[in-house]
């Protein structure tokens, strides 16, 4: 008898260390030289004009918001991860490192009068219904809408 229990719990230590699936269908692994740390993005490649469309929304938000940390730091994360996915997307080839970099950073006050805090709240909400349009539902995707999310809710506790 305690032969037999001995080698069901063999068993089931074996099942436990089988290896987990390598995540849904709708991500894939990826990993930039400097950073190292294997992280996920969306598997489906989006246009170059969409980034730089998102990019620029981006930027104008973090131009006007630089005194508002909430907003600021949260919008500067999505920006992040969205260059680095477009690094993965796109081939280095194919654009030169001054377009790579202009799609996400490279932000220059425009001189203009800043835009009100609700205009900030159209764009947002723009740039998030072009990510899900050209991304499919997934973790990765659900994070950067969830930042988001908390810089409109910052932005409109402004007024």
């Amino acid at each position: 008898g305690e032969k037999a229990a001995a080698e069901a719990k063999r068993a089931k230590d074996v099942q436990r260390k089988a290896p987990s699936p390598r995540g849904p269908k709708t991500t894939v692994e990826y990993r930039l030289p400097l950073s190292g740390k294997p992280r996920r993005r969306p598997k489906t490649v989006m246009p170059v004009d969409a980034h730089a469309k998102i990019g620029s929304l981006l930027k104008g938000v973090l131009v006007d918001m630089r005194a508002r940390a909430g907003v600021y730091k949260r919008i500067d994360a999505v920006r992040s991860e969205l260059d680095d996915w477009v690094q993965c997307e796109h081939d280095r080839q194919a654009m030169s490192d001054a377009v790579f970099f202009d799609l996400y950073y490279g932000e220059s006050s425009t001189g203009g009068k800043p835009e009100t805090g609700e205009q900030h709240v159209k764009n947002l909400r723009l740039a998030q219904s072009m990510l899900a349009q050209h991304y499919p539902d997934c973790a990765p995707l659900r994070d950067l809408m969830g930042k988001i999310d908390l810089a409109v809710a910052s932005l409109e506790k402004m007024g």
